[in-house]
């Protein structure tokens, strides 16, 4: 079973001021420096990487210590956990990244229609190894597979009632010898 809040709350308070002073100086860095190589990623491959996940999870960890310590660290000048400065400069950060990792997409998506269906490949790459066990890649592989199609194919191919095909193939129009 699952560990029990109490039992967290416990040991958080034995644990030394020193371990969780040393852990939050870690996850600062890992933050700067994931920041940093992502950035530097992005300036060489030139299309949007997936590192939002990465990121999430480090910024996810350094908030559930934060709310664990909760008021541990206040007055303490040498741990930056409560330092609202820091807090609002990585905010920041994190906002122009995720605004740079948009327009990126955006920009790569607008440029071409096979641009943007490699990036629906990357995108699928992306879940099928991270998230093995979801559909989700297996979706974005379907859309990629229907966008080679044409009209009449794909409509063939999503609308199996036969009466009702027909009858949208007659309704707009697409040629009999299409129907199949």
């Amino acid at each position: 079973g699952a560990i029990e809040l109490s039992r967290i709350t416990d040991t958080v308070k034995s644990t030394s001021d020193e371990f969780y002073q040393s852990l939050i100086a870690d996850l600062e860095f890992a933050t700067g420096a994931f920041n940093e190589f992502s950035q530097r990623l992005d300036d060489a491959v030139g299309d949007v990487t997936p590192s939002s996940y990465i990121s999430k999870r480090i910024e996810s960890i350094h908030a559930a210590l934060k709310h664990l310590l909760g008021n541990r660290f206040k007055d303490k000048d040498e741990v930056s956990i409560s330092d609202e400065n820091g807090d609002e400069e990585l905010e920041e950060a994190s906002q122009q990244a995720v605004t740079h990792n948009s327009s990126a997409l955006l920009v790569t998506n607008m440029q071409s229609r096979e641009q943007a269906i490699q990036q629906l490949q990357h995108v699928a790459d992306f879940f099928r190894e991270s998230e093995p066990h979801s559909p989700v890649s297996y979706s974005i592989e379907q859309i990629i597979r229907w966008c080679g199609m044409p009209l009449p194919e794909l409509l063939a191919e999503l609308i199996s009632d036969g009466d009702a095909k027909r009858s949208y193939f007659r309704l707009v129009g697409i040629a009999e010898q299409n129907e199949n």
